[in-house]
């Protein structure tokens, strides 16, 4: 999986999280957009995987699939 960033390229880690979009409510984003190598839900880990090969630290790795997420939803629910 080719990244088109690296982490030199981002100001914040913090600010980056994964989406995936549930089919028919995304206004027009499909299959066609989404790489080749993510057939299904299990390949998700080539993510982490071609980001670690990028040079994302562990610890950006893990923020961005999902520690970020987790983060802004406790600070929306305090």
């Amino acid at each position: 999986m080719v990244l088109i960033f690296k982490p030199k390229d981002l100001a914040e880690n913090l600010n980056i999280g994964i989406v995936i979009p549930l089919e028919g409510t995304d206004g027009g984003f499909g299959a066609e957009s989404i790489p080749a190598e993510l057939d299904t839900a299990a390949d998700l880990q080539k993510v982490g995987e071609a980001l670690g090969d990028a040079g994302f630290s562990q610890t950006d790795i893990d923020n961005i699939l999902g520690g970020n997420w987790v983060r802004l939803l406790r600070r929306a629910l305090q």
